[in-house]
């Protein structure tokens, strides 16, 4: 009678449902991992910047850095094929800052990476990538051991069988999920899960 997923690639799809669709958002699971992991004062949000590998995600860059009060900028990227990319123009300042790149999925690696590398040639310190979904491929699996320029990505147990790898870290939904759902059939709205929250 009702469905409730996470981050749809498309929000769109909304409209394409015959039954109540609610998609939650992640992102206020990853303002508190960040805020604990790397902002332990208040000024050190001066040392990041928020950025998308795409033009796509800016809307969402933009409520993410309103909250954080940093600047934010975004990758252009040219799809070439199926499985390639051209990023070559970056719109936004990162010389000498560590890098907060938020995306709601990869398969491959391959734009995150791009998009790392080409931050990193311009003077971007520590890359840390945010991904709600981690849905692996084999060619991904084969791209996260070679990876040299995304120093941690931070993903969702949104499937199962995510990497192991030293350098992903997973954020349990489960709690998210659990409230949700009990807020769903308790006729309660859940919008207040996903309403950004800042400090």
């Amino acid at each position: 009678t009702r469905i409730i997923t996470l981050d749809l690639h498309n929000i769109s799809i909304q409209g394409f449902s015959s039954i109540p669709l609610d998609t939650l958002l992640p992102c206020n699971l990853l303002i508190d991992y960040f805020k604990k992991t790397y902002l332990k004062r208040k000024t050190d949000t001066d040392k990041w910047v928020i950025f998308s590998p795409d033009v796509g995600g800016i809307k969402k860059i933009e409520k993410y850095a309103e909250s954080f009060g940093m600047d934010f900028g975004m990758i252009h990227k040219k799809r070439l094929n199926a499985d390639k990319v051209e990023q070559k123009m970056i719109i936004g300042s990162v010389r000498g800052k560590n890098i907060l790149m938020i995306d709601d999925m990869s398969e491959s690696l391959g734009t995150l990476s791009g998009a790392a590398k080409l931050l990193k040639s311009k003077g971007a310190k520590k890359i840390v990538s945010f991904v709600t979904h981690l849905p692996l491929t084999e060619k991904g699996k084969q791209n996260l051991e070679k990876e040299k320029y995304i120093d941690t990505i931070v993903t969702t147990n949104s499937i199962e069988g995510i990497s192991d790898h030293p350098r992903v870290h997973k954020i349990d939904i489960a709690p998210m999920l659990s409230d949700a759902i009990s807020r769903t059939m308790n006729n309660k709205s859940i919008s207040s899960l996903f309403d950004i929250k800042g400090f």
